[in-house]
């Protein structure tokens, strides 16, 4: 019978490898180094700290009220360390924040120069009317916009502010209390009309316009420093009813006979002139 052999299976302990020798490691350590550096560049280095706003194209609005503000914004406080780098200063973020604390401003435009300066390029809105609320005056822009409140007594009766910069607009069809400045009041094809009825008035007629008033979604009525209202129908041809209103004040109502009018109505096919001529 033939002898079976034994083997012994022999067993050696693994050896373990070394974390030093470990590719991943060091790979890790290499990646935390480098988002170490970056982390500070972009956050804390001295190099891209904001030191300078530039800001332009102000008028009216005082210098340091935009830039005490843009300050407000730009410093960050990330874990334990104040930072006021660059490159998380959030433009949008304080873009929005002016135009809201300032309604005077229409457009902004941020940006970043580098290293360490942000430049702030300001569109002041322009008024091209007066708006009329309860008692008060506003500035109103030609988008429509009201962002000032008119100051001192410049609708007084007095010689030297007889003839005002811009026209008067009340709005008796959409009338709303407490309006808020930066808020738009009226569309901006209704203040277009207008603005070129004032232009015509003004240029052509040489007739001062005191207050325009919105009746209605159609109509519009004008008070003139002669006295006298004209009615418009702004949901037709405003320029056939300037032709008509100029032929009329031009070549059928001497100056004398306009004392004694108290409307001209343009609304209607037929012009209506009360009392009658």
């Amino acid at each position: 019978m033939a002898r079976r052999k034994t083997f012994k299976r022999r067993y050696q302990a693994r050896r373990k490898k070394s974390i030093l020798k470990n590719r991943f490691f060091w790979f890790s350590i290499l990646f935390l180094i480098i988002f170490s550096e970056i982390f500070y560049l972009t956050c804390f280095y001295n190099f891209f700290q904001i030191k300078e706003i530039k800001i332009s194209n102000l008028k009216k609005i005082e210098y340091s009220l935009i830039k005490g503000a843009i300050e407000k914004n730009i410093e960050k406080r990330i874990i334990f360390f104040d930072s006021k780098s660059i490159f998380l200063c959030n433009l949008k973020e304080i873009n929005d924040l002016l135009l809201m604390k300032f309604p005077q401003i229409s457009k902004i435009d941020l940006k970043r120069d580098f290293p360490n300066t942000i430049t702030a390029k300001i569109e002041e809105r322009r008024p091209v009317a007066y708006w009329s609320q309860n008692s008060d005056y506003f500035y109103i822009d030609k988008e429509g916009v009201i962002f000032d409140l008119v100051k001192g007594d410049i609708f007084d009766k007095s010689e030297k502010n007889k003839n005002l910069l811009f026209v008067k607009i009340k709005d008796l069809n959409n009338f709303v209390e407490n309006i808020q400045l930066g808020e738009k009041v009226i569309e901006k094809e209704r203040l277009n009309q207008i603005l070129k009825i004032e232009s015509v008035f003004k240029k052509e007629i040489k007739i001062q316009i005191e207050t325009a008033s919105i009746i209605s979604e159609r109509r519009l009525d004008v008070k003139l420093s002669e006295g006298y209202d004209v009615y418009f129908n702004i949901k037709k041809d405003i320029d056939w009813q300037l032709t008509e209103l100029k032929f009329l004040l031009k070549e059928k109502i001497t100056p004398d006979e306009r004392k004694n009018l108290k409307y001209i109505d343009l609304r209607f096919e037929k012009v209506y002139v009360f009392p009658e001529i």
